[in-house]
């Protein structure tokens, strides 16, 4: 693995720094933490990369395959997205695992995936940037911005990307009427 020798991932909680994991000859990688403590990292387990998720009490492994699994990103629920194989974005919502690519994209690289605390997801497969609402994907930039990449997604649904054009900062339409029914 490219990362030197074995590291451990460790928790400054305020007060006192807690040691997440104590390996041998393993990499624990690229953490990333929430605003309630959890932390999501990568292990090398000396094939491929899987991912465990530290909830706060217990360490949960969330893959276990035979392909890559990089990327991480934690929101404030405790839910989890990732890229797999290369080519899938997963989502880990606290209960089970679902794939938020279609079978199409197989062949497609997917890049890193950005989660915010009401569980909407985006990410790029560096020509498009793609939006998943909870319950479809949904191609938001069709091509219209060249080489997409790199979106971050906050909980007003505001999409940032950067592109070959430029930076773009994507803002949804308001509802009609303010929301409400007639």
């Amino acid at each position: 693995y490219p990362y030197g020798s074995a590291a451990d991932i460790f928790l400054y909680d305020g007060a006192n720094i807690i040691q997440l994991t104590n390996t041998s000859n393993i990499h624990e990688i690229y953490p990333r933490i929430n605003n309630n403590g959890q932390v999501v990292w990568e292990r090398w387990d000396g094939t491929d990369a899987e991912l465990f998720l530290y909830d706060g009490a217990n360490i949960i492994q969330l893959t276990n395959n035979t392909y890559n699994d990089v990327a991480p990103w934690i929101n404030d629920s405790g839910h989890v997205v990732w890229v797999g194989d290369g080519k899938h974005i997963f989502r880990y919502n606290g209960i089970e695992t679902i794939r938020l690519t279609p079978n199409r994209s197989s062949g497609v690289e997917q890049r890193p995936p950005s989660i915010n605390s009401i569980g909407h997801v985006v990410w790029s497969n560096n020509t498009d940037i793609f939006l998943y609402d909870g319950s479809r994907t949904s191609n938001i930039t069709g091509g219209a911005y060249g080489n997409a990449s790199q979106p971050q997604i906050n909980d007003r649904g505001q999409v940032v990307l950067m592109s070959n054009y430029g930076v773009y900062l994507m803002t949804p339409a308001p509802v009609s009427g303010g929301g409400k029914k007639k």
